[in-house]
């Protein structure tokens, strides 16, 4: 997975997408601490103008693939930080 991530340009718009779309695969397997680690990485590289409505509905996806584990404290903690960024809460 990594490898794939690798080939596409920092810039990529899509890789946004690829990137949520893998942490939701981590998410639904049970692996928090990636799909965590990797949706924070991806929001820290977005800038606000990138913060389109389509990504931001990517995003909540995403965090409701971790609903079943929301008490896990990679999830509270990635939860603060959707809240700073994207103004929306669990």
């Amino acid at each position: 997975c990594q490898e794939a991530l690798a080939l596409l340009s920092r810039t990529a718009r899509t890789r946004t997408f690829v990137e949520l779309d893998l942490a939701t695969t981590f998410a639904q397997q049970c692996e928090l601490e990636p799909a965590c680690e990797l949706a924070r990485d991806t929001l820290i590289r977005l800038a606000p103008e990138e913060r389109t409505p389509r990504v931001v509905r990517r995003v909540q996806d995403f965090r409701r693939s971790l609903d079943r584990n929301g008490s896990a404290r990679c999830v509270r903690d990635l939860d603060e930080e959707f809240q700073v960024a994207f103004g929306f809460r669990r």
